[in-house]
């Protein structure tokens, strides 16, 4: 982990290790090293679909824009000013494309121009 996520280099934990009478394990250090280097080669077709979800919301976002549906920021939201407010429905998606309607039993995305919600936890409703 000090590798990982500082980037400390294995020399430096030696080094600070030795100083405070400590081993490290350096056999033990490899195979963590290992793992994670297979969890990240595993997180690749993760990160190439997370990248299309982006995209694919930016190109909802600048349509949504284009129809002046939606301002420059995207949805506008302040979760500490007010726990209500009224408002419209400026869009729904299905499966990640934009929807005219939708009926019971379907799972949506619901766009608000604004809202008291927090954005990118979704609705706490």
């Amino acid at each position: 982990r000090l590798y990982d996520t500082f980037g400390l280099p294995l020399e430096i934990t030696r080094d600070v290790a030795q100083e405070r009478g400590l081993n490290v394990d350096e056999d033990g250090y490899q195979a963590a090293l290992e793992e994670q280097r297979e969890r990240a080669r595993g997180a690749e077709p993760s990160q190439a679909r997370d990248e299309e979800t982006l995209r694919r919301y930016m190109e909802i976002l600048a349509r949504l824009q284009e129809r002046d549906l939606l301002g420059a920021d995207g949805v506008g939201h302040d979760p500490y000013s007010v726990t209500e407010l009224e408002t419209t429905v400026v869009a729904l998606l299905r499966d990640g494309e934009l929807v005219k309607s939708a009926t019971g039993g379907d799972q949506v995305e619901v766009v608000l121009p604004v809202t008291c919600f927090y954005v990118e936890s979704g609705g706490q409703v």
